[in-house]
């Protein structure tokens, strides 16, 4: 749904049009580009990057890259960065990411229509019961470019995309393996199994575009850095089992204003190398819950809902930790 949007300025003379009474002529002024993609999260391999890495990168600003022993498998992790617009060390720089719109046209010819010098402003990952994983990626940017040629012979994924049969969810202290917040890896032994019913992360990052004078240009060339910040929705059985997760349990740290600590992985079973397969983690280590509640019915099962907003973690160093396991070398 990327399209692009422009700022126009009407002019009306008190001597020309007088009589009409009617704007004599409209000036556009600026332009830039805003929307947002959606996609199913494959797994990437190699040098097929589809998606998800990369834009983890340009929401976050950065990339911990580590391999996992002599084996051709990487540890990515995507920690925030103070100022990912910089020209320091392992920032982003001026660097953006310009997307191709494959669109039918007259007689089904295919043109691009390509949208230049997008940043990544959000990211919503969502989960439902026998569904694939599904990614919502806002973006805005430069400019809409007039329509070009086809980009012909896409690349798609040869590894099937995650779906909710690879979900681990946990609720409790996570022990992370290595130090913060570039850890390469958790242990989860001590936390409780949750069962869910439904469960969306997201994840933005305050950015505002900018258009300064003396660029000499009508659209954005400077990027104004902002707050990250990170929600969690999820709901479940209203439960109270005398061993393992309990969603009223969790529903009373709402009222008693207690954070929980919550941990996902996507794990798809398919071997890179020596044991290692494809990956998704996503670690909250301080979730203030905003809101909850349980809906009572006649029929059927009382539910569990629950919203919550990260909080920074002065152990993890961050509020939201992103990493994904595969076999892609560097982004």
């Amino acid at each position: 749904s990327l399209k692009p949007a422009y700022t126009e300025e009407a002019n009306v003379e008190f001597r020309s049009d007088a009589v009409s009474r009617s704007k004599k002529e409209i000036t556009r002024i600026s332009q830039n580009v805003g929307g947002n993609i959606v996609a199913r999260i494959y797994p990437e391999g190699g040098s097929n990057k589809v998606g998800l890495g990369l834009f983890l990168k340009y929401l976050m600003g950065a990339t911990n890259t580590s391999q996992v022993g002599s084996s051709p498998t990487y540890w990515h992790g995507f920690p925030p960065f103070r100022d990912p617009f910089s020209d320091c060390p392992g920032a982003i720089g001026d660097k953006g990411i310009s997307v191709h719109v494959n669109r039918p046209t007259i007689c089904s010819d295919v043109r691009n229509f390509p949208f230049q010098g997008c940043r990544v402003s959000g990211l919503t990952i969502d989960q439902d019961p026998n569904a694939a994983l599904q990614m919502t990626v806002d973006l805005f940017g430069q400019q809409a470019l007039a329509n070009q040629a086809e980009i012909g012979s896409p690349t798609y994924s040869t590894i099937a995309p995650f779906r909710s049969v690879h979900l681990t969810a946990k609720e409790g202290a996570v022990t992370p393996i290595g130090t913060a917040p570039n850890y390469i890896g958790f242990t989860t032994a001590g936390t409780d199994d949750l069962s869910l019913r439904s469960l969306s992360i997201a994840v933005t990052n305050g950015l505002v575009d900018q258009i300064v004078l003396g660029s000499q240009v009508d659209y954005p060339t400077e990027t104004d850095i902002g707050v990250y910040t990170a929600t969690i929705t999820m709901s479940a059985l209203a439960k109270d089992p005398a061993s393992g997760w309990s969603s009223i349990d969790t529903y009373e740290k709402w009222i008693s204003d207690t954070d929980v600590e919550l941990f996902f992985e996507w794990d798809n079973g398919v071997v890179i190398a020596g044991g290692a397969t494809y990956k998704l983690v996503v670690h909250l280590p301080k979730v203030h819950i905003t809101d909850s509640n349980i809906t009572d019915v006649l029929e059927g099962e009382n539910m569990f809902n629950m919203t919550g907003e990260a909080i920074s973690s002065s152990v993890d160093q961050y509020s939201i930790g992103l990493f994904v396991q595969n076999s892609v070398p560097s982004y």
